[in-house]
């Protein structure tokens, strides 16, 4: 890839103007860097998903030039977010993105609670064949998280809602925000994937969760470098969460910390060092009691995933081969309450009775019938 054809080409890219794109005064989010809001085309006749970032320096310039290289290198991918145009201004960089109306996996996740196995199959597998495609291309994300992953809504245009048994809507989601990624030549790197080792606001924080423990050795100097298969990494913390809704590996706080009840908004310095040593440690527990309806298939692949050495971990092409994704519902399994349910033998008849209700998901009737036939076929 030529690192200055972004640079060279700027004078010539698609002129973007307020007078075509109508702002609807809608905010889809908001980071350090700026805003993300919701502009009308009068053209297209569509919204689309603008990103506004202050050119406050030469050094923002360059990291915005690169994020948008990368976005023209890499696109064409149904699980990549799509840069449509940009321009630049004295104050301003405005990123044309493809509007996903279905938010972020996380807001998802926080309304809903874990989502049923078959979609976390095809999220995962959308997500795995993003990283391929980056990673094909010497592409690292280098922030994968759920907050970083948008879901397809009912009217979407790459949306699927009602097919394939994709009654959520979801699918298929798609990876964003590329300005911590990098380029690699080399399967190394010899930085973290931000500018500062810490800070006493932790403005990093919300990563730390997802960050591979060869990454969490560069940021304390234990090592000098880690390779792409740090998403993978974090692609097993993703998928770890939307099964059970719970994070795979968290700090233990002291009951005295002033951090303790700050909901992870803030971290103190002791709190993140043992965070990061828990990390390293790679330790976690699938035998809880929100683990007893997942299938052996989906804990095999996070077993796979989550693997302290990074040359033991699957890659994306491995994870796309894996069965659970090549065909979750061979490895589904029946929730332990619905096996209750189907054995509940009424003694006046010969046959069975009417199954207990249980509290379902809105892709609930599909799960059970699914459910149902592989049992009345077994």
């Amino acid at each position: 890839m030529n690192k200055y054809y972004f640079s060279e080409l700027i004078i010539f890219c698609f002129f973007f103007s307020l007078e075509i794109y109508q702002s609807t005064d809608e905010y889809l989010g908001q980071g350090a860097c700026g805003t993300v809001r919701t502009f009308f085309s009068v053209e297209k006749r569509k919204e689309f998903a603008v990103k506004i970032i202050r050119n406050t320096s030469t050094r923002v310039r360059s990291k915005v030039l690169k994020e948008i290289e990368i976005l023209h290198h890499c696109k064409g991918h149904e699980n990549i977010v799509q840069l449509q145009e940009f321009y630049e201004e004295d104050k301003n960089f405005y990123l044309v993105f493809e509007k996903m109306s279905g938010g972020t996996l996380l807001e998802r996740l926080t309304r809903d609670g874990p989502l049923p196995e078959l979609d976390v199959s095809k999220i995962v597998g959308g997500l795995a064949s993003a990283l391929k495609f980056l990673h094909d291309r010497s592409v690292a994300h280098r922030d994968l998280k759920l907050e970083n992953i948008l879901c397809s809504a009912p009217g979407d245009s790459s949306s699927s809602y009602n097919q394939d048994g994709n009654l959520s809507g979801l699918h298929p989601v798609k990876l964003c925000d590329f300005d911590l990624s990098t380029e690699f030549s080399e399967p190394t790197y010899t930085q973290p994937p931000t500018t500062t080792k810490t800070t006493t606001n932790q403005s990093q924080v919300g990563s730390i969760d997802y960050m591979a423990p060869e990454v969490v050795s560069v940021w304390l100097y234990e090592s000098d470098q880690y390779t792409e298969q740090c998403d993978l990494w974090s692609l097993g913390v993703v998928m770890f969460i939307l099964l059970s809704g719970l994070k795979p590996i968290v700090a233990r706080r002291p009951h005295n910390c002033v951090c303790r009840d700050s909901n992870y908004e803030y971290i103190c310095d002791y709190c993140r060092e043992e965070h990061f040593e828990e990390i390293k440690r790679g330790r976690y527990d699938m035998s809880g009691p929100e683990w007893s309806s997942i299938s052996e298939g989906a804990k095999d692949l996070i077993r796979y995933l989550l693997v302290v050495d990074p040359t033991k971990r699957l890659t994306a092409q491995q994870v796309l081969a894996h069965p659970w994704i090549v065909d979750p519902l061979s490895h589904l399994r029946i929730p332990d309450p619905l096996v209750h349910s189907l054995s509940v033998v009424d003694p006046s008849r010969t046959r069975m009775s009417a199954p207990v209700p249980i509290p379902c998901s809105p892709y609930g009737l599909l799960q059970l019938s699914i459910l149902f036939i592989i049992y009345y076929i077994h």
